[in-house]
């Protein structure tokens, strides 16, 4: 049987059943052992017009396709023998799709798709102290805001909670399966399956908590495939020790154990802490920590523990004190670290507004037994976000070693090097920066993994000293001023070719009055690593001159200099967008934007602007948009054109 004659069963079988329901849900159909509510109906009708023109050195393409869609969404409720046996959701939602597709060097194709779209949740005895429920789901959705990259999402999940209503221990088991495509910049293929465990225990001093989650995923990009098997559990409790409450005792296991194509780890942590609140404005916390770890042929092994002392003088000067060692003995070395510090708050109100002083000075002491050999770094975090540069900490990094995942606990997605980040080289440091349509949004953190080559080992010990003032006036004012700096001193073994003796100042102004916020920023990074030079301008204009309508507008402005080359990386951008209410059931939107991106490393420029009609009465829903965005990458000499055109008329379930 061909694919369209399954699809045209399948069709059939979907409507006879839906006409069923229509016919003995017009009102509520009840027997003595069963119950099925009145359906609602929902419909949603749409047409898709987009234009995509790419060209370069190595691709030169123009494509084009329509797409006409229709679903119908019917959904009923009811019970099956008693409400205290079986209730039930049921939602079926047919899709039909008529594609138009005109490639590049291809003749136009024509072709007709059909999606069984249906949701359905039971539960089982939902007064009993303990519940079943089961769900299924398959739909097709689209992810888009305003200018990021459209994406469309096919799934299928299916799974079951149980849930055990004990008194002393409440539990939920769950499980879930997740298959996935998902097509936009590139298309993307999951596929995952996850069990989880979370249990409680609740007393009167105190209370424990049990989590464990088991993951099997895989995630096919651009015919690159990463397989990720995690198990992580933890338990964790606090205990009050005294009725008064001022002193808690707080323990945690930890253990996981991650493996994917690119790596491999496992590893347990245990961990103590008491807090003791010895009056109102005095306390102190105590922590012991163990933390083993096996990362293929890398392992580590670290005990640490720490005391802090927190006082609070006058409701005006906190004055905090720690001080912590820690042994850290891996594969190729050991690392000994000693540290103690003392931090300094001072806040005080004034008569035009509220002024606050810090002040922190530290001194650390690291003896260090390394093998001259590569030293690994686990999960050091990156903040990826457009006009930015974003380095790691070490140099000389072994780019073939550097794995980066999102900053999931536990991570759930291994990136895919230039398909998700992108990795330049100044000089012998590295660069991370995200890539436009992959699977990294603009401000994620991301966490990054890698080995690089030390110098050789050898002890001493760092100085640090950090100051700030910030001072607000007539609440709409602020000025702040920040200087840090970290000394570092050769104590014994082999000195090396430079010690560390980073300085950073940061000024800056923001005034928000009325409707602008303005703000102002200069850096200053003297560092052993990349020393940088920085500044930005901000400004954000939000204006309402009536009820219907609202103006939003930003612009930013600034550059970034490289000391060591004398590189200059400049960024300006700005964004404007309007609604504005026609009737009182409809409301245009346009929106625009322009960043550029010009450096020696990077020079991009990005474009795009949107006009968007929306009708609404009732239940009924109807909305028209158009979208054109324009990337351009001079350093790769590749364009990028997408003309985007949607209709659309949606009733809601009703």
């Amino acid at each position: 049987m061909s694919l369209s004659k399954k699809a045209s069963g399948s069709a059939l079988i979907q409507l006879c059943l839906i006409i069923f329901i229509i016919i003995i849900g017009e009102t509520a159909y009840a027997k003595q052992n069963f119950m099925v509510e009145r359906p609602k109906l929902g419909l949603e009708f749409s047409y898709e017009f987009e234009k995509d023109e790419r060209s370069g050195p190595n691709i030169n393409s123009e494509d084009e396709s329509m797409t006409f869609s229709e679903r119908l969404d019917i959904e009923t409720e009811g019970w099956a023998y008693h409400p205290a046996l079986a209730i039930f959701t049921l939602r079926l939602s047919p899709e039909w799709e008529q594609i138009s597709e005109q490639p590049e060097g291809s003749d136009k194709t024509d072709s007709d798709k059909f999606l069984q779209g249906y949701f359905t949740e039971v539960t089982l005895l939902q007064y009993k102290p303990y519940t079943l429920r089961l769900f299924a789901n398959r739909q097709m959705s689209t992810v888009e805001s305003s200018f990021a990259q459209r994406s469309k999402s096919e799934s299928d999940t299916y799974g079951s909670t149980l849930i055990l209503k004990n008194r002393i221990l409440p539990t939920l088991v769950n499980y879930s399966h997740i298959d996935s495509r998902q097509t936009g910049f590139f298309d993307t293929d999951n596929v995952k399956d996850e069990l989880s465990l979370d249990m409680r225990h609740d007393k009167y001093l105190g209370d424990t908590n049990l989590k464990a989650v088991y993951s099997d995923s895989s995630r096919t990009t651009r015919g690159v495939t990463v397989n990720t098997r995690s198990q992580n559990a933890a338990i964790q409790n606090s205990y009050r020790l005294t009725e008064d409450k001022k002193v808690t005792l707080g323990s945690a296991l930890s253990y996981r154990d991650e493996k994917s194509d690119f790596a491999e780890r496992t590893g347990y942590v245990v961990s103590e802490n008491l807090l003791w609140n010895h009056r109102k404005n005095l306390s102190t916390n105590y922590t012991l920590m163990y933390d083993k770890s096996d990362a293929g042929i890398l392992s580590s092994e670290l005990k640490g523990a720490g005391f802090s002392l927190t006082h609070l003088l006058y409701e005006n000067l906190t004055t905090a004190i720690n001080t912590s060692a820690s042994s850290n003995q891996f594969t190729g070395g050991e690392l000994n670290v000693y540290s103690g510090g003392i931090d300094l708050n001072y806040i005080r109100n004034i008569p035009w507004g509220k002024i606050n002083v810090t002040a922190g000075f530290d001194y650390k002491q690291t003896d260090q037994n390394i093998s001259p050999d590569y030293i690994q770094v686990i999960d050091e975090p990156v903040t990826l976000t457009d006009g930015t540069v974003a380095l790691l900490a070490n140099k000389n990094v072994d780019i073939g070693s550097i794995i980066v995942t999102d900053n999931g606990v536990p991570p759930s997605i291994t990136y895919i090097k230039d398909v998700d980040y992108r990795v330049t080289m100044i000089d012998s440091i590295v660069r991370i920066s995200r890539i436009t349509g992959g699977a990294i949004n603009n401000g994620d953190t991301a966490l990054v993994s890698y080995r690089y080559i030390g110098n050789p080992a050898f002890d001493f010990s760092t100085y640090g000293q950090s100051y700030g003032v910030n001072l607000g006036l007539w609440s709409v004012w602020r000025i702040y001023y920040n200087f840090n700096r970290s000394t570092q001193r050769f104590l014994s073994g082999i000195p090396p070719d430079e010690l560390i003796d980073d300085i950073t100042h940061t000024a800056g102004t923001e005034l928000e009055w009325k409707w602008s916020r303005t703000t102002l920023e200069y850096k200053d990074s003297q560092t052993s690593n990349t020393p940088t030079e920085s500044w930005r301008m901000e400004e954000a204009v939000t204006l309402r001159p009536n009820e219907k309508i609202y103006f939003n507008l930003f612009g930013n402005y600034g550059a970034t200099t490289f000391k060591d080359t004398a590189e200059r990386e400049l960024f300006k951008g700005i964004r404007a967008n309007m609604h504005m209410a026609v009737s009182g059931n409809s409301r245009v939107t346009l929106e625009g934007f322009r960043n550029i991106i010009s450096g020696s490393l990077e020079k991009t420029t990005d474009t795009g602007v949107l006009s968007a009609y929306e009708w609404y009465y009732g239940i009924w829903r109807a909305s028209a948009s158009y979208r054109f965005s324009y990337e351009e990458d001079d350093i790769s000499k590749e364009t990028f054109k997408n003309q985007y055109v949607v209709l659309k008329i949606n009733r809601s379930l009703f």
